[in-house]
């Protein structure tokens, strides 16, 4: 997944589609999906790269938190079923702004049934218009140009996988159990 998004001259670009059947309710609280680079802590299991957006987009503190290594989220969906949100989020220290969080209140544009408990479609729609990229929702099929909450304008594109530089563990030996160190945000052995 993920585009470089190479119109720049004005005119639309075909872009690309992240889609996807959520059952989720009003109680659910967490990641959908993620695509990242997956730096588990063999001992607890935790993934610190979405531990750490999960962190942010919780309490709305921005990018400023980011990894300065290249641990990337390429895309995600977190679920507010509680505050009524789906967040569509990735974040890499190669960005300007460092985690872009694309936030859509159901409520505001009346697709809190997306919440119910039942299976949606939901679907985000990436393509360029007058050289801004802009990311759309779409639930079961349904979506608006006109109404506002339906569609953003987002600042950076997603970092596409192939050309993200990727934090590496060659100098890890496979038999070494990876923990990550909070201290330095660092993955030791």
């Amino acid at each position: 997944m993920g585009s470089s998004f190479p119109a720049t001259d004005g005119r639309v670009n075909d872009g690309y589609a992240v889609s996807m059947w959520l059952r989720a309710d009003s109680l659910t609280l967490g990641f959908a999906y993620a695509v990242t680079d997956a730096f588990e802590d063999s001992k607890t299991a935790e993934v610190y790269t979405l531990s750490r957006l999960a962190t942010i987009i919780d309490n709305g503190s921005g990018g400023s938190n980011w990894f300065d290594d290249t641990y990337n989220v390429y895309h995600s969906l977190y679920v507010n079923g509680p505050g009524g949100v789906l967040t569509f989020a990735y974040a890499s220290p190669t960005l300007e702004e460092r985690v872009i969080q694309l936030d859509f209140d159901l409520r505001e544009i009346g697709a809190l049934y997306a919440l119910n408990g039942q299976w949606h479609h939901i679907a985000i729609a990436f393509n360029v218009e007058n050289a801004r990229v802009r990311a759309q929702l779409i639930v079961d099929g349904q979506t608006s140009y006109t109404q506002e909450g339906w569609g953003t304008c987002v600042p950076n594109p997603p970092v596409p996988m192939a050309t993200a530089p990727a934090a590496t563990t060659s100098s890890i030996s496979s038999s070494s159990p990876l923990v990550f160190d909070r201290s330095t945000d660092r993955i030791v052995t």
